[in-house]
This record gives C-alpha cells, sequence and structure tokens, in this order.
C-alpha cells in the first residue's frame, strides 16, 4: 500500500486509519542447503521462532 498526496479543500480535511496497514502479513519459515530450498512453512501469527520448535519438522 503506497500513500499518495491528495489536494483537499480546508474544511474536509481528515487523518486517514492507518492501523490495518500490516494486518495480513505472516511469517514464512524457509531452510535450505547448498542444493536448494528444503523445507517451508507458513508459521501463525505472533508466533515465536524457537530451535526446539523447528528442530522436528526438519528432521523428519
Amino acid at each position: 500500500m503506497k500513500l499518495r498526496k491528495e489536494w483537499v479543500a480546508k474544511e474536509t480535511r481528515g487523518s486517514r486509519n492507518q492501523t490495518d496497514l500490516h494486518y495480513k502479513k505472516r511469517m514464512i519459515c524457509v531452510w535450505w542447503d547448498w542444493e536448494g530450498m528444503v523445507l517451508w512453512e507458513m508459521l501463525d501469527r505472533n508466533a515465536t521462532v524457537k530451535k526446539s520448535s523447528m528442530l522436528p519438522s526438519c528432521i523428519a
């Protein structure tokens, strides 16, 4: 989303609501080696990435 400047009359000025600017973004966790991509996984919203949580999916 790119914000643009626009001309409006002084009486009609208002502020824009930008609270949902990045609402739909998700994190993709990607593992690769010298041959290319090995594993990718879409993480849940507000997920924390830790070695202990990702290790079982890499070994399988």
